[in-house]
């Protein structure tokens, strides 16, 4: 049948309902409606040999309420981190700055940690915080949630996150220096 050709459709008494469309005239389309199916990460090609694939990764990060919290908001904020399978001069597993979020898969071990990573950038994203240990203690106890399945941490597992971040990011004050939305703390 040609596309846009009308179909005549009527509706026997007992179903018509009040409001109902009754012996209107409705346009029949030869193409099923199908949702957009949402991909969340944005990647060119993924080598045969990995095993950090955009489908596991999706499917690593829906084992947590965090995690599907983190693919929910990349949904609504329209942001497709990008999976970079290249190798790297860096021993960075990923950054954000604005909304461009860049995860370095060749410096990651396994799906966890590249869920892990994914978590931490979209935190910073988030809630728009960097560039202080506070942020990256902030996005590093999202990831320690995932990992164990919670959705709070214990107050030795903050201590402990907060010793990493001082660690890992010594170059960095607690909050001075930081931003949130690009402002100073």
């Amino acid at each position: 049948m040609p596309e846009g050709k009308a179909v005549e459709v009527t509706v026997s008494e007992p179903e018509k309902a009040e409001g109902a469309y009754t012996d209107e005239k409705i346009p029949k389309s030869d193409s099923p409606n199908l949702a957009k199916q949402f991909e969340p990460f944005n990647v060119d090609i993924v080598p045969s040999t990995t095993n950090i694939t955009p489908e596991a990764l999706e499917e690593e990060l829906n084992k947590s309420e965090v995690g599907k919290e983190v693919l929910q908001y990349i949904e609504d904020a329209e942001i497709r981190p990008k999976l970079i399978y290249e190798p790297q001069q860096h021993d960075n597993r990923g950054q954000q700055w604005g909304n461009s979020i860049e995860i370095y898969v060749d410096n990651i071990r396994s799906p966890l940690v590249a869920a892990q990573t994914v978590i931490h950038e979209i935190t910073h994203h988030k809630y728009g915080i960097g560039k202080c240990q506070w942020a990256e203690a902030v996005c590093m106890a999202k990831e320690k949630m995932h990992k164990e399945n919670r959705t709070y941490l214990t107050i030795a597992e903050k201590r402990y996150i907060v010793g990493l971040a001082k660690k890992f990011y010594g170059e960095y004050n607690w909050k001075k220096g930081g931003t949130r939305y690009g402002r100073p703390l």
